[in-house]
């Protein structure tokens, strides 16, 4: 559907001035983007180990980027210290003379490569959203930009997947008028915007759309760029020093690229988005565990309940009993229990994210977790593994073992909280563990596509199509229930070996 349509958008943006009076710019003339937006090194990385000053003992957080940036301040943290480095939730004070700034993180062994909640004191403007590391370097930050009003009602104006070695931004950022706003869907860098630039007004409707560079300071196009008026009438234009210059018609493959940009941008707003509500998950969790004046929430008593019985998978994640699932798995239930080396053992639910369709589940008995894998990325092509208790009706009860390989990191209409895969899956399956080659977990089964919708679409049956949430989007609920959830190793094990030991980490969850 995607795919369809941004042919339908290419066609609208492209095929709009067929005509001789126009002139005809052939794709040498079109400028690349990639030169025109500004794109820069900012040096090497360089990794800077600092000591918090109020701690007596080894606690040090490192500090990365990629220039040399400042060097002369000072840090405190409220946190804990393990083996000599910062770990856990806390907050981070930096003093930069007369700046202070407050950070509220997860660290890792002393670094940062969750969510982050970040502001300068007694300024307005907030930063919060996820670091990401690639090779043990940090090298991206999906950031949401925000403003916060007297009442602490936050108002985001910047979200935003950053490439912190080039300056490179991509997603969505909003600039705002007093009649109205203009939303910027694309890619920035240091000297112009390129994507789609759209105007509203004081009510909220759309008045204006254009495609192609902008000049964001200025608020001036450059270059070329494809106008849709309130009317709905579709220009191709040559801009000089921000006026439309004349009508041209432009090439098939600039107006593409500026679709395809757009949507990119898109896709990284919505990363960014969700990252952010996490962060601000984790800010919530710092708050109840630093202000015991918190008022917490009570859970909601009067869902209604079924009498169903469902069934699925899960895996346990930690040794003290801490194991995941889906969340539709446990939906609407009142007991919830696994099958633990034969014998039934009752489940009580921590938490569940229902829009990852995750959920945290809890014994009370010693177990053995399944390492998971949280800061190489997965690539495509990659082998993996899948145990779990598909139709235990027809199937039987026995754990089933199945293999495949990662197809795309991302799943329907291009959502990159999944990966879709070949490894068969079935109803039962859901909670299943997504397995690499050295045995760790790298997503969670969750869903087939629906034979039904393909055939009612395409006529023709969509073949071994499944997907699997990526294990990343479940550390928002371990962090938060302080889940010492155990890491990826990075040994390969053959599949027979693979399957044999982690057999008793992965059970039948029975849902009521």
């Amino acid at each position: 559907m995607k795919n369809f349509l941004l042919i339908i958008m290419s066609l609208v943006l492209s095929g709009c001035l067929a005509t001789n009076s126009y002139t005809v710019v052939p794709d040498k003339d079109m400028p690349n983007y990639m030169s025109e937006i500004g794109v820069q090194t900012n040096g090497s990385y360089t990794p800077n180990w600092v000591q918090p000053t109020n701690k007596t003992e080894k606690c040090e957080m490192l500090y990365e980027g990629y220039s040399t940036g400042e060097s002369n301040f000072t840090v405190t943290w409220n946190g804990d210290c393990s083996n000599g480095k910062a770990v856990g939730i806390g907050e981070i004070l930096e003093n930069h003379g007369s700046i202070d700034v407050s950070e509220i993180l997860y660290l890792e062994k002393g670094k940062g490569n969750q969510f982050f909640y970040k502001t300068v004191i007694d300024s307005n403007v907030i930063r919060y959203g996820r670091y990401i590391r690639e090779d043990d370097k940090l090298t991206r930050m999906l950031v949401n930009y925000a403003s916060q009003d007297a009442n602490q009602n936050m108002q985001a104006y910047a979200i935003l997947d950053e490439n912190l070695k080039t300056g490179v931004k991509k997603g969505v950022f909003i600039k705002q008028y007093s009649d109205g706003t203009a939303k910027y869907t694309g890619i920035i860098g240091s000297k112009l915007f390129y994507g789609m630039r759209e105007t509203f007004n004081d009510q909220k409707d759309r008045t204006y759309t254009q495609w192609g560079y902008y000049d964001v300071t200025t608020e001036e196009p450059s270059f070329y760029g494809v106008v849709k008026n309130k009317q709905g009438q579709i220009l191709h234009l040559k801009y000089e020093h921000g006026s439309a210059k004349e009508k041209v018609q432009l090439p098939e493959s600039y107006t593409n690229n500026l679709t395809n940009i757009a949507n990119e941008g898109k896709q990284s707003y919505q990363l960014a988005q969700s990252s952010g509500q996490y962060a601000l998950s984790m800010k919530e969790k710092y708050d109840k565990k630093y202000n015991t004046n918190n008022v917490v929430e009570k859970e909601n008593k009067d869902k209604p309940k079924s009498n169903l019985i469902s069934t699925g998978t899960g895996f346990f994640i930690s040794n003290d009993g801490f194991l995941l699932t889906n969340s539709h798995v446990v939906e609407n239930s009142s007991n919830v229990s696994i099958i633990f080396n034969g014998v039934e053992v009752v489940a009580s639910v921590v938490a569940r994210d229902s829009v990852n369709d995750i959920a945290l589940l809890k014994i009370d008995i010693k177990t053995v977790g399944i390492p998971l894998e949280v800061s190489k990325k997965t690539l495509k092509g990659s082998e993996i593994s899948i145990l779990g208790y598909p139709n235990i009706g027809l199937q039987g009860n026995e754990q089933k073992a199945t293999f495949g390989y990662i197809n795309s990191n991302s799943g329907m209409k291009g959502d990159l909280r999944y990966y879709q895969m070949s490894a068969p899956i079935q109803a039962g399956n859901s909670g299943s563990p997504v397995l690499n080659n050295s045995g760790s977990v790298i997503g969670i089964a969750t869903s087939t596509l629906n034979q039904s919708a393909v055939i009612k679409s395409t006529g023709n049956l969509a073949q071994n199509v499944n997907y699997a949430m990526k294990i990343t989007y479940a550390l928002p609920l371990l962090i938060s229930n302080n889940v010492k959830y155990s890491k990826s190793k990075a040994n390969k094990i053959n599949k027979t070996n693979l399957i044999d030991k982690i057999s008793n980490s992965v059970v039948l969850v029975v849902a009521q």
